[in-house]
């Protein structure tokens, strides 16, 4: 049952990563040029973040967004952030201990201090730059899992929380990014 969760909550951090990184990708865009992207208000819904636009100029509404992307970021009492998704996983992970190899265990710490050190103040960029280093840890994690993991039954459930997270985010058949 928790290697199941482990599963889930790793894909659900995956996807939240990486919606936000493109997402914060085409602010900046959109901030430098001042042409509106439709693409980005898709990703605003992907994330669950309809921002309306403000009646104001399009730099508040740079800033709103920035805001609330930054948030998904850095906010545990947020529902669907990462510091929020990697509590599920710190949960689980604790019960699973057998089951990970000690590589595995060391990346999954170093990922934890990674997201509990963002600071709450950044520029897009830099948050950009600190989803960069998230991905490349969680991936690493998945890795060292699907190759350390023995391919018995806890594996399987670890495997089918991914899948299942995976069709619930609708990219079945598509590779994440």
């Amino acid at each position: 049952d928790n290697l199941y969760w482990l599963g889930r909550y790793g894909e659900r951090l995956d996807e939240v990563a990486r919606l936000l990184r493109e997402t914060l990708g085409h602010l900046l865009e959109q901030e430098q040029d001042d042409s509106e992207d439709s693409c980005l208000d898709d990703l605003l819904t992907a994330l669950e973040l309809p921002v309306q636009p403000p009646a104001g100029s399009p730099k508040s509404r740079f800033f709103i967004i920035r805001r609330e992307l930054l948030r998904l970021l850095t906010d545990v009492e947020l529902d669907g952030s990462l510091p929020a998704i990697f509590a599920g996983m710190l949960r689980t992970r604790r019960a699973v201990r057998d089951h990970l190899g000690d590589d595995s265990w060391r990346v999954l710490n170093r990922l934890q201090r990674h997201i509990q050190r963002v600071p709450a103040e950044l520029t897009a960029r830099e948050a950009r730059e600190q989803l960069e280093g998230h991905l490349a840890l969680l991936s690493a994690f998945c890795g060292l899992n699907n190759e350390t993991i023995p391919h018995h039954h806890g594996w399987l459930f670890l495997d089918i929380g991914r899948h299942l997270e995976r069709v619930r985010a609708g990219r079945v058949g598509r590779p994440p990014g």
